[in-house]
């Protein structure tokens, strides 16, 4: 049984992988040809179809000051910085 169940996690990583490195174009093709075969996936496949409102780097226009986005495009992350202060007890 454990054997079952590390094989399909396994099994499922290496899908999952396979599924984010390759092309956009490549997952443009899989998704449709997906959607035709089992047309209750065409929802879960539309939005890896791509495009710059998931992140500019998805585009291929990613630029180092977002200019090849469009307007209404987010950076992929946006971290805030916090200043970290240490704080000393006294003994």
């Amino acid at each position: 049984m454990q054997t079952l169940i590390a094989s399909l996690i396994l099994a499922f990583a290496t899908v999952y992988l396979a599924w984010r490195w390759m092309p956009k174009a490549g997952q443009q093709q899989l998704g449709n040809w997906a959607s035709r075969k089992i047309p209750a996936l065409s929802p879960y496949l539309a939005k890896s179809a791509g495009g710059c409102s998931s992140g500019c780097s998805s585009c291929g226009n990613s630029k180092a000051d977002n200019t090849g986005c469009s307007a209404g495009a987010t950076p992929k992350t946006v971290h805030q910085v916090h200043p970290i202060v240490l704080v000393r007890r006294q003994q």
